[in-house]
């Protein structure tokens, strides 16, 4: 609006919500600029109406990921158990393994895909190197070993060890896993166990 010439305009105030108003000198106006002035009632308002939609979020995605709940995934494929596998992922839950080149749904899936993991390499370990969390999402580096005693997809047993290196991108929700997409180099697998 207008006083005396002068235009009164809102800024955003610097380090949290709310609005500055402070006077804009025209060449018309011969009133001398004022200090800014906070709107406090409508910093209450507002913080009110963030931590509002941001509770409204944090329910629709669930708790956030932890570091120690995927450390604990990764030491849940060193028991052998595919049940104790499976228990980390949500009834809706996709996970694909694109070596494989194949998705697997829910735990159901999971479980399967497990079994087959120690029918062939029945000492199948899991090593995390690296794990970065951005709230339900996050990213790991790891490490898996084992021994190919027995046959898998297009691969027949060789009785080799190996030590392959992949990563995971992963989006958690559901207090549970709900996508996770793992990468790694079969060629490199093939190469250590023999068949290349």
């Amino acid at each position: 609006r207008m006083i005396h010439g002068c235009s009164w305009r809102h800024y955003p105030r610097a380090g949290g919500p709310g609005l500055f108003r402070r006077r804009e000198r025209r060449e018309d106006c011969g009133q001398p600029m004022t200090p800014p002035v906070y709107h406090f009632a409508y910093s209450r308002v507002r913080d009110r109406a963030v931590l509002r939609r941001h509770e409204t979020d944090q329910r629709r995605r669930g708790p956030a990921m932890s570091e120690a709940y995927l450390r604990d995934y990764y030491a849940s494929w060193g028991t052998g158990d595919p049940d104790r596998v499976a228990a980390f992922f949500a009834e809706a839950a996709t996970f694909e393994d694109l070596a494989f080149e194949a998705t697997f749904e829910g735990p159901a899936g999971v479980r399967e895909f497990a079994k087959l993991t120690y029918t062939g390499v029945p000492d199948f370990r899991v090593e995390p190197v690296r794990i970065v969390i951005d709230g339900t999402s996050a990213a790991a580096a790891w490490e898996m070993t084992g021994t190919h005693r027995g046959d898998l997809p297009g691969l027949p047993a060789t009785g080799k060890p190996f030590r392959v290196r992949a990563s995971s991108l992963i989006r958690f929700g559901e207090a549970r896993i709900v996508e996770m997409v793992d990468y790694w180099n079969p060629v490199q697998f093939q190469r250590q166990v023999g068949l290349v």
